[in-house]
């Protein structure tokens, strides 16, 4: 029996597990997916459009056993494990993974419960392209149009199976799932701007911030905004 649970259609499946993650009872590793998102939701607000059964959209239950300040490391172990399932591509800081071209293929979102200090579950939220383009998302590609055949079922089976694996990575050797994040990364080296922030981006840090050099020898800590890459390069 699969561990994913289907439905056939919902607005979003990440406003649907995260009012159900509230009620308790569900299982590290809860998976719900949806044959067809009509508002799916991105990151700062944006939405998620995709052609019915072009698009694995799924949200997960991690209840990771991390001290908060570890929580950012989530997004950089689903990403690890996005990239690790499909076999191309590349991670571009903190949530989202592109082709060689800077075409964007898949993005996450999570929202994390804390109570009183503590880590409770985070949901996090996968959309992947498998056949086609949101018409939403100027620059952005496919799997299938990178050699990569997957169903919605195949996709959500293989994905949820590397997110367990990578998270577990990071509740058991936090330092071996950012080395393995800054070898999959196509922002490290780069020369990037993050709202007021540019220069090269030179590292990742323990909990998660992209680290930039603006030249003057004075790195700055970033640990939310969008990434502008001026440069890129492809990852293996």
């Amino acid at each position: 029996m699969s561990a994913v649970h289907w439905v056939e259609e919902t607005s979003s499946t990440q406003t649907d597990l995260v009012a159900r993650a509230l009620d308790g009872g569900l299982v590290h590793g809860y998976a719900l997916a949806a044959r067809r998102q009509t508002a799916g939701r991105g990151r700062r607000g944006r939405t998620w459009e995709a052609p019915a059964g072009s698009c694995l959209t799924m949200s997960m239950l991690l209840r990771p056993n991390i001290p908060l300040k570890q929580l950012p490391l989530v997004t950089l172990a689903v990403a690890v494990a996005i990239r690790e399932a499909s076999g191309v591509g590349g991670i571009k800081w903190p949530n989202d993974l592109l082709d060689d071209s800077r075409r964007k293929f898949a993005g996450i979102l999570a929202e994390a419960e804390v109570f009183k200090g503590y880590l409770q579950h985070v949901v996090v939220g996968i959309g992947v392209n498998l056949t086609a383009s949101p018409p939403n998302v100027p620059e952005s590609t496919h799997l299938a149009a990178l050699g990569v055949h997957w169903s919605q079922d195949e996709a959500a089976e293989k994905v949820r199976e590397a997110v367990l694996r990578s998270v577990d990575t990071l509740v058991q050797e936090p330092h071996t799932l950012l080395c393995r994040w800054r070898e999959l990364s196509c922002t490290l080296g780069q020369q990037v701007r993050v709202g007021e922030v540019a220069g090269k981006a030179v590292d990742v840090s323990e909990d998660g911030a992209l680290l930039i050099d603006p030249g003057d020898g004075r790195v700055q800590r970033v640990h939310a905004g969008d990434v502008q890459m001026v440069s890129i390069r492809s990852s293996g």
